[in-house]
Order: structure tokens, then C-alpha cells, then sequence
């Protein structure tokens, strides 16, 4: 790259910065672990503005116009997605800095062990979800669809990436055994809040249509991805005083 911006023709164009950073390029290890050397992406803005200005200056070889073109083409390209997330899509980093990002986050709602049973959902929680569904409530006969509410009223609202990763440690949640006991202290913090949150809006409801509706209306700008017709629904709500099958949920 230092002979490179050395050229003739090009040196008038290149800054001292420029020069410098190029003189002494970033030596890092590649994936296969052999040394190689790198620069800060914003020096390939700044090679191409001094090739640019070769050109108009009327200098450039005729070997060197094809340069010119490619820079053209990459200031463009600046333009539209910004230097550094053009230089991770063009290295692949972009995939290695997202899954990393997935891994920090997860880290900071998932422990690496299941903890102890503590009550996380109130009772006041199923009261409600009873109510709008005109079943009668029993603390040790729940269907088995509110587990299906629980983890798309509470965890994928709010992260989708959390409750995928809830699915894959406990894929079978029951008694002793509730997806709450995998969250570390931040994350039970947000599920304390995000459950405050769904009583809040079924307070305010007359059944399970008008609750999805708000839901729906309320969590429009997270991440969830919300599709109601994933849930079978089968609500027996002929008569409030129907019971439904006892099963256990993941609360």
C-alpha cells in the first residue's frame, strides 16, 4: 500500500496522515492464524480521493484510468452504506460481529445454569388471561395454551432472540422447571416488567380479541414478529363456568 500511494503521480495527492498510516499498517492474525496487515477502513476513502484527484488534475497514466474507474465505483458505494459497513460485508465480518452481538445479549439474560424455583408470574397474571377468556381459573389446572401465551406475550416481546434461546435450553418447561430459572438477574428484571406491562393491558379488556388487538397495538415497534394465527387459539367460551384441561405452562 506505501508504494502504492508513493507513485509519482499520486504523491502530490497524498496527505502526510495519509502516508504515514499507510507506512505502518496493522498487524493482526487471520482466521487460519498467519500474520497479515491491515488499515483502518477509512484509508481506502482516502487512497481513492487522491487517485480522484490525480485524475482531475490530469496526471494519471493510461494504466492507472482503470484505478480511477474502480474508485468512482467504491465512493459510490461510501455513499450508500458507509465505509465500515461495506468493508465488514466485503470481509464477511459483518455475520462474525452479529453473532457476537447475539452472544452479548444473551449473556446478559441467560444464565449458564438453571437457578433455583421462585414464583415470577403473580397470581393476578392468570386471574386476568382466566378473565378474558371466560374460563374458570384453577392454580393447579392451566391449559396448556398459556404457555404459548407466556412465551409470546413475555419473552418474544421482549426479544425474539431470547426466547429462541429459552426454547433450545428448555424445550419441554414445566414445574421446577420454567424458563424464568434461566434468566439472570437482568433479565428476570425484564420479564418483571414486561409482565406488569401484559396485566396492565388485560385490565383494560373485555375479552381475548380486544387484549390481542392492544397487544398487537402496543408492541408494534418491537422486535417480535407477531403472527396470532400461529396459536391455536381454541377458546371455550361458551359458558364461563367451562373448565379447561389441566396441564402444566411454563410461568
Amino acid at each position: 500500500m506505501k508504494y502504492f500511494v508513493a507513485q509519482k503521480t499520486l504523491a502530490p495527492f497524498v496527505s502526510n496522515h495519509l502516508r504515514q498510516v499507510t507506512e505502518e499498517p496493522i498487524i493482526f492474525k487471520t482466521q487460519r492464524g498467519m500474520s497479515a496487515y491491515g488499515y483502518e477502513a477509512e484509508v481506502l476513502a482516502d487512497i481513492c480521493e487522491a487517485v480522484l484527484a490525480a485524475r482531475q488534475a490530469d496526471v494519471l497514466g493510461e494504466q492507472q484510468f482503470h484505478i480511477a474507474e474502480q474508485c468512482v465505483i467504491l465512493m459510490r458505494g461510501f455513499a450508500r452504506v458507509g465505509i465500515q459497513a461495506l468493508v465488514d460485508e466485503a470481509t464477511g465480518y459483518e455475520k462474525v460481529k452479529k453473532k457476537q452481538e447475539l452472544q452479548i445479549k444473551l449473556q446478559a439474560f441467560i444464565a449458564e445454569e438453571m437457578q433455583d424455583w421462585a414464583r415470577m408470574f403473580p397470581e393476578e397474571f392468570w386471574f386476568e388471561l382466566a378473565r378474558i377468556e371466560s374460563v374458570h381459573y384453577s392454580a393447579h389446572s392451566r391449559p396448556l395454551r398459556w404457555g404459548k401465551y407466556v412465551m409470546m406475550f413475555v419473552y418474544d416481546a421482549i426479544d425474539a432472540d431470547v426466547g429462541r434461546e429459552l426454547r433450545k435450553r428448555n424445550p419441554n418447561p414445566h414445574f421446577l422447571q420454567n424458563h424464568h430459572q434461566w434468566l439472570k438477574k437482568f433479565g428476570r428484571d425484564k420479564v418483571n416488567t414486561q409482565i406488569e406491562k401484559v396485566i396492565t393491558i388485560m385490565k383494560l379488556c373485555r375479552d381475548m380479541p380486544d387484549f390481542k388487538a392492544k397487544f398487537a397495538h402496543v408492541f408494534k415497534k418491537t422486535p417480535l414478529q407477531m403472527s396470532f394465527a400461529d396459536i391455536d387459539w381454541g377458546l371455550p367460551i361458551s359458558t364461563p363456568k367451562q373448565k379447561a384441561k389441566a396441564t402444566g405452562t411454563n410461568g
